[in-house]
């Protein structure tokens, strides 16, 4: 349980860095680095969208 809680900390940092990048983007940031950011930030709310998925069908088969 420990574990899962690091890497949830982990995701929700590496999230607030990524929005950070983007909503607070430097002037002089291109437009090119710009959409990178966000399409990682987009594809880890897709992973993260993916594991909350199968966590609860884990968790709702565990206990019948």
């Amino acid at each position: 349980a420990v574990k899962a809680l690091d890497l949830a900390l982990v995701i929700w940092d590496m999230d607030q860095y990524l929005r950070a990048q983007t909503k607070y983007a430097p002037g002089d940031m291109s437009q090119e680095v710009y959409d990178a950011f966000q399409n990682v930030r987009d594809k880890l709310h897709e992973i993260k969208d993916v594991c909350n998925f199968f966590c609860q069908i884990i968790i709702a088969t565990s206990f019948v």
